[in-house]
């Protein structure tokens, strides 16, 4: 199976396959009203096909943020298949972007196939659809990596008056590009100023409303409890929802 990004020249086909698929039972009527309908709505979408004689499923999202927003898969009894192949791409380009979570709205009914796939419910249920979120970046997780340091221990917060870093912070190298892309972490360890750190990723942070996510990283083979590293980083965490997911609980 291929899956690939669709070009304009490709995207009709796939709006026919997405209204043959969702609106299997309007018997034929207005058909070109249908079609004309999903194609404004949905003209700001990417859309990432699936390949296999022909195109076998599409699935639609938020270029910028990758939220899914529609699949639809031609032969119901490959929905499973295609959808998950769709979907897995997603995540490894949400990946190669360094963003934080992938979200997607289902019916109840997908609830079970999703959670499958490694999606969460990150909301209240409304109306029969369900909320729900993958979150990035877990593989790093008991990973060694090294942190440049530009907010050290003692220095002030460019933002919180009169407050000072109780740790040091800074960006994990191995993810900083040149396109001005960085991930944030917390040193927990020194207590003194450092220039670069390098431990291992003991816990991830991810704030439920911001596109956030900040890294706990450790001295190799030293065990901190998680009420102590909560406590250090509650200076400036503390004004967020956060949940934190720890190495040993991959």
């Amino acid at each position: 199976m291929e899956i690939r990004n669709l070009s304009n020249d490709e995207r009709s086909d796939a709006l026919i396959l997405a209204r043959d698929v969702l609106f299997a039972d309007r018997n034929g009527q207005d058909d070109e009203k249908t079609l004309s309908l999903l194609k404004q709505r949905t003209e700001d979408l990417a859309m990432l096909g699936a390949y296999e004689d022909s195109l076998a499923g599409v699935l639609l999202y938020e270029p910028e943020s990758m939220r899914i927003v529609l699949t639809a898969v031609r032969n119901e009894a490959e929905y499973d298949k295609v959808t998950a192949a769709l979907v897995r791409k997603i995540l490894q380009e949400a990946g190669d972007m360094h963003l934080v979570r992938v979200r997607l709205n289902t019916p109840q009914t997908g609830k079970k196939f999703f959670a499958g796939l490694g999606f969460e419910i990150c909301g209240e249920e409304e109306n029969g659809i369900v909320a729900m979120e993958y979150l990035m970046q877990k593989e790093w997780l008991g990973r060694t990596v090294t942190v440049i340091i530009d907010r050290p221990y003692g220095s002030f917060h460019p933002h919180l008056p009169d407050v000072l870093y109780p740790v040091n912070f800074g960006y994990i190298r191995e993810l900083a590009d040149g396109a001005g892309q960085f991930q944030d972490a917390y040193v927990i360890g020194p207590k003194e100023p450092a220039e670069t750190f390098t431990g291992i990723v003991a816990g991830i942070l991810y704030r439920r409303e911001d596109d956030v996510s900040r890294w706990i990283v450790t001295r190799p083979g030293e065990t901190v409890s998680h009420e102590s590293i909560i406590s250090l980083i509650g200076f400036e965490e503390q004004y967020y929802d956060c949940r934190i997911i720890w190495a040993e609980d991959k």
